[in-house]
Formats: structure tokens, sequence, C-alpha cells
């Protein structure tokens, strides 16, 4: 037996965000692992509906390749609508798989998985693991926000940036941005604690190694007047709340603005 990561892109535009929200019967499951081991192998298919959590399409895409129920961990979960250019996930590889190829192998479930996508999820890459290594024991991740300024909002790349109608001073933004990074802080007003979490026992305090706040102005077309300007916050830290980082993107536009 090995474990196999997969390294992941996505639009999130059509999706309920990463968790899973299989619903059969009106039972609902938190990762989509519990219904799923009560599913015969048949059901398993491609998801093209909206609404759906990415991680239901992944784990049905798996599990149809190789004709087993297949469960799916992630070290992190995105929110509706968020993209993603390196999500990661784990899965084991069935025992009734002999791998004598790691290579060979790692070709074929990118080839397989991919092709039992939609077209907006691709496996980058697929890697043979230990079978004792997890993935949810993760030192670190990033997140990015694209923002578009000025008088005209942006048409072609729309789903992968916000529009902000004005410029930003992004020199202040970046002065307060350094104020959260290398500390270990509570973010607690900076997160969303849905009501089934005893907020005197959840985990608020996170570090952030780093905030970047870049600017780079655009010419649309050469031949318009009209510029705009694109903003990317970059944000890296050992772990995030609930929207944790776009209440803080939220925070430093304002600061900006």
């Amino acid at each position: 037996m090995a474990n196999c990561v997969l390294l992941l892109e996505y639009d999130g535009s059509r999706y309920n965000g990463w968790q899973s929200q299989h619903r059969i019967n009106g039972e609902s499951s938190s990762d989509g692992n519990e219904i799923s081991n009560r599913m015969p192998a048949k059901h398993y298919r491609p998801i093209s509906s909206v609404k759906v959590g990415i991680q239901d399409v992944i784990q049905n895409a798996v599990s149809h390749l190789f004709q087993e129920r297949i469960r799916i961990y992630s070290p992190s979960r995105t929110d509706a609508g968020v993209h993603a250019y390196g999500m990661t996930c784990q899965f084991t590889i069935p025992k009734s798989y002999q791998i004598q190829s790691h290579n060979h192998i790692q070709r074929l479930i990118v080839k397989g998985i991919n092709s039992r996508l939609p077209n907006d999820i691709a496996v980058i890459q697929a890697r043979m693991m230990e079978i004792d290594f997890d993935i949810t024991k993760t030192i670190g991740k990033t997140y990015c926000y694209q923002i578009c300024t000025g008088g005209i909002r942006p048409v072609f790349g729309r789903e992968q940036m916000m529009h902000v109608g004005e410029e930003l001073d992004i020199e202040r933004m970046q002065n307060v941005a350094n104020l959260f990074v290398g500390k270990k802080l509570d973010y607690a007003s900076f997160s969303v604690i849905s009501k089934q979490q005893n907020k005197a026992e959840f985990n608020t305090f996170c570090t952030l190694h780093s905030i970047r706040v870049e600017k780079c102005s655009q010419q649309s077309d050469s031949s318009r007047d009209s510029r705009r300007t694109s903003v990317s916050i970059v944000i890296c830290g050992d772990r995030f709340l609930h929207k944790m980082v776009r209440i803080l993107v939220g925070f430093l536009i304002d600061i900006g603005k």
C-alpha cells in the first residue's frame, strides 16, 4: 500500500467551496467520507452540477478510476468561489493494485483522474508517498488576492479578481500589514466562528509569516486611454481561520482607501 498526493488547480466559481456537500436521502457528511463509504461503486462518477464541493468531484473521480470507495484528505479547504493554483489532497492506493513503478502509476493517475473531471478542475501532478505520510500535518499555506482598481471594472479575468473603484494607497496598506507579521496573534475578530464551535475552546491564534502588497500598472489596450491598476495581496501563514483571509484583505483595502 502507498499514499498518493495530488496537486490540483481549479476555478472555484461554480462550486460551494472545497468541503464535501454530498447528500444522500437527506443525509449529509461534513467531509464526504461517511456517506461515500455506504455508496456502491457504481454510483461513483464525475459530478458536473453546480454548488457541490470540489472534494465531492475529486473523490468521485478517484473512486471511479479505481472502482473502489476512496477517501480523500486535504490539509485545508477553500470557501465558495475561491480558486486554487496549488491545492493538495491525499488518498491511499487500494491494496488490490500492485505498484511496480511509481513514475508509471503517477502518470496513469494524472491522466485517469483528469479524464473524469470537468474542465474547471485539473490534477497537475501525482506523487507516491510512504504509507505513514500525513498531508494534514502541513507547515504553511499561502493565499493571494488579485484586485483591479480604477473606474472601469474588468471584463476578462473578472472571476479571478475583485474590483475596487478607486486607487489604493499601497504603502499604507503594507505598513499596516507588517504589524501582523511574525507574531502569534488572536484572529477571532478576523474570522467567522460557527455556532457549533465553542469560542472558549476553539484555537483562534495564528502566525502570519509574510504579507506582501504589490502594485502593477497595466495598459489594458494600446488603443485605449484608460489604465487599470492591478494590486495583489499575498498572505502566508501557518494556519487560517474560517474567512480570515477574506476579512483581513477587506480590512487592508479599507486602510488603503
